[in-house]
């Protein structure tokens, strides 16, 4: 970045002018500096003596991480939705800026682990998914997060991570992550009311409802909770979506978490991010 620390300090120091087209120009010529500005900014944030202008650069720095955001997520769908977990880190970024995606490798990596030195790939399938249900839920201890369903948060890959709580996605996206690392052939099935797992194999398919403790069901079920629920079939309810879908449908419940709180910038934001993904 060819800008220097003075020439940053000589544009803060014009953000405290009360003529709105020149605090939207200083705005304009800061963005352009893109993320490399950040840290000078965050500096002049700690030091600055003046409110109105800490609050002016704490908007401009969200806006950038946001801007990065965006860009980030553009490349990923036109270059590397194989990694769902490059996805889930970028819309991490919404609300957790700093967060590395290696940090997010390693809280995975800790559990893989733990759950691959006693696996047994050529157990059948059924006790497989009993075995990682039971390190998942009860050595982890991964649960629903009943008091804050609503909670933005629950779409936040660290922020489950750190808790061990959150809604039926969220808990999915841990697991499927883990299962796929020990070779099993899981996936997410874009299932009407709750996100839900699909154990695919040639043999059998088979359904994991995580937010239910792990458990096992199969085609008929998904026959009889249409049924008494008097919701059309639909083929993407018995098989798996891709990681665009499962980004899809956690940004749709952030805009539904934001919808309920009234927080309106949060809500086009997250609408920026679904019209990119779709």
């Amino acid at each position: 970045m060819s800008t220097n620390t003075n020439e940053i300090k000589a544009l803060v120091s014009l953000l405290d002018d009360e003529d709105s087209e020149i605090i939207s120009h200083i705005s304009q010529k800061i963005m352009s500096l893109g993320m490399p500005v950040v840290p000078f900014l965050e500096k002049e944030w700690q030091t600055h003596p003046s409110v109105l202008v800490q609050d002016r650069i704490e908007n401009l720095i969200r806006n950038l991480h946001y801007d990065g955001i965006k860009t980030d997520m553009k490349q990923w769908v036109a270059e590397n939705q194989d990694d769902l977990l490059e996805g889930l880190w970028i819309l991490n970024r919404y609300r957790y800026p700093n967060i590395q995606l290696k940090d997010l490798k390693k809280s995975i990596d800790d559990i893989f682990y733990e759950i691959w030195l006693s696996h047994r790939t050529y157990a059948p399938v059924y006790e497989q998914i009993q075995h990682l249900n039971d390190i998942f839920f009860n050595r982890w201890k991964f649960k629903r997060n009943n008091e804050n369903p609503q909670n933005p948060d629950n779409s936040m890959l660290s922020w489950v991570l750190d808790t061990h709580k959150s809604n039926p996605i969220g808990l999915c996206v841990i697991y499927m992550l883990i299962a796929q690392r020990l070779r099993m052939p899981v996936y997410g099935v874009n299932f009407p009311n709750i996100f839900i797992l699909m154990h695919q194999s040639e043999e059998n398919q088979i359904y994991i409802n995580v937010f239910e403790g792990g458990l096992v069901f199969y085609k008929t079920d998904i026959d009889e909770y249409l049924k008494k629920s008097r919701i059309p079939k639909n083929e993407k309810f018995y098989n798996s979506c891709s990681h665009k879908d499962i980004l899809i449908r956690m940004c749709r419940n952030l805009l539904n978490s934001y919808e309920t709180s009234g927080e309106k910038k949060n809500q086009k934001d997250m609408q920026q991010l679904l019209n990119i993904l779709m």
